[in-house]
């Protein structure tokens, strides 16, 4: 009994896969039959010569005129429709239109401009205004150091006076601070007389009055350099002397406790 099951499942399965081959086989052949055949385009075969003569029927330039509109007239540039054979006459009209000659004279009104501030400075006057933006800096440089020496100065005379109510003694340092103020204070004598010598420059007329004026601002800009120089010295062997009067403060405070 059990055999004749399995035959009747095998033969069951068989007939199942027969009728599915069968169905996709019949679909696969209506698809087959409904496709619409592809059908490949063919070009014409149009040599140079009849392009050519097709662009010519068709080119206002060789006289050619609308059939669909043969009341209208071509649209042709003059100056390309009577040029010469040369096509000189399409370059000198179209650089006769009015955009062109708008352009044309911008450029040459702002040429003309660049060409008078050329010439309204020459080479003396740019001479003299380096000269006086030269002098402009230098003043304006040794001022700058002036003022920032003597803030530093204020800072280091604080940092003294805490030291003197530790019991240091800051003499020394004070002595050197005060050396430090006079350099600064010769330095801003020097600065006025580079300003006077500025105003000087400014105002001169030619480059002899210039040279001039020149001559008293270098001597006072040496100075200035030295006396800047002699203060920032006195300046740091304060700074050496408040240290040693910190050690020292610090070793007896150390002994005390």
């Amino acid at each position: 009994m059990k055999h004749l099951y399995k035959i009747s499942a095998v033969a069951i399965a068989f007939a199942l896969f027969a009728g599915i081959t069968s169905v996709a086989l019949a679909e696969e052949t209506n698809r087959t039959e409904t496709r619409k055949p592809i059908i490949p385009r063919i070009f014409p075969a149009t040599s140079p010569k009849e392009m050519r003569d097709a662009n010519q029927k068709t080119d206002p330039a060789a006289g050619y005129t609308d059939p669909v509109r043969p009341g209208k007239p071509n649209d042709v540039r003059p100056d390309i429709q009577n040029r010469p054979g040369d096509g000189s006459g399409a370059f000198q009209n179209r650089a006769s239109t009015t955009v062109g000659a708008g352009v044309r004279e911008k450029m040459d009104n702002r040429l003309q401009n660049v060409k008078d501030r050329m010439g309204s400075t020459t080479g003396q006057n740019r001479a003299e205004d380096r000269v006086k933006m030269a002098m402009k800096h230098m003043a304006e440089l040794v001022l700058v150091h002036i003022d920032r020496m003597e803030k530093m100065i204020v800072r280091i005379e604080s940092r003294a006076t805490k030291l003197d109510e530790l019991g240091g003694n800051t003499a020394p340092a004070r002595a050197d601070l005060a050396s430090a103020r006079s350099e600064l204070a010769l330095a801003r004598a020097d600065l006025s007389t580079i300003q006077a010598g500025a105003v000087s420059i400014r105002n001169a007329p030619n480059m002899a009055a210039v040279s001039e004026a020149l001559s008293p601002i270098k001597g006072a800009i040496k100075s200035a350099r030295e006396h800047l120089k002699n203060a920032r010295q006195f300046m740091g062997e304060a700074m050496k002397k408040l240290v040693e009067v910190k050690k020292t403060v610090r070793a007896d405070d150390s002994e005390t406790n």
